[in-house]
């Protein structure tokens, strides 16, 4: 099919992401949501990803990585025809980052983590160290890319 109009735009934005310590703010946020929950169940959720955040941290080139994957789902309602996106997505998974940081983690938490990525119920399970990290879009542009490169409609 020929189009009957064509142009090109390059739109850029950066993305920034920051990750902050599990405090009370962010215990509040996750935990007014979390329902039929035993303080105690709380108490261990709380401290498993304090843990997690806490090996992660530990791992600067890691944190990159992590930070590199998650900036790449932010786009996520952006898909190249190329699959490119869908490439380098796949490069970083939950359990690669759990491989990256298991010195920093127990055996236990390790375990339990290392469980729900098989279940595919990671960010299901781990709400605390979810909430402590921010993405952030900002500096949009467009451009065009190819002025008077336009198919003209027929006349």
């Amino acid at each position: 099919m020929t189009a009957l109009a064509r142009h090109t735009f390059r739109v850029s934005f950066d993305i920034e992401l920051s990750l902050k310590a599990i405090d009370e703010q962010v215990i509040t946020a996750v935990a007014e949501h979390m329902v039929g929950f035993t303080e105690a169940d709380l108490h261990e959720f709380i401290r498993r990803d304090r843990a997690l955040l806490q090996a992660l941290l530990a791992h600067p080139a890691t944190v990159q990585a992590y930070f590199l994957y998650r900036a790449a789902e932010a786009t996520e309602f952006i898909h190249p025809d190329d699959q490119s996106l869908e490439t380098f997505q796949a490069t970083f998974t939950e359990a690669r980052l759990l491989e990256q940081i298991q010195d920093a983690l127990s055996p236990d938490d390790y375990t339990y983590l290392t469980a729900v990525c098989e279940d595919d119920a990671f960010f299901d399970n781990t709400s605390f160290f979810e909430e402590a990290l921010s993405v952030r879009q900002t500096n949009f542009t467009i451009e065009p890319l190819d002025p008077g490169n336009e198919a003209a409609p027929n006349e």
